[in-house]
Parts: structure tokens; sequence; C-alpha cells
């Protein structure tokens, strides 16, 4: 659905799984990121 355009994600923030979970958890839980936190795996 994505590759169709027919669902479109929005996607607050990306953090790098091995470095960032404790600053993503903390941002998610203070409701500064607007949509999805996105870990990358790299």
């Amino acid at each position: 659905m994505i590759d169709d355009g027919e669902l479109k994600p929005f996607v607050g923030r990306v953090y790098q799984l091995e470095q960032q979970v404790r600053e993503a958890w903390k941002d998610a839980q203070s409701n500064h990121v607007e949509g999805k936190v996105v870990f990358s795996v790299a």
C-alpha cells in the first residue's frame, strides 16, 4: 500500500537503534515527536 501511494506514514523522527533508544523513549513519552518513532538498524 505504501508503494502504491495509498498509505502515507508520518515519521516524526528516526533514531539509531544502538545508540538512541533511551532518547527515543524519553521523546515519545513527553510528546515532543509528532508522528511515528522509527529505529534505523544498520
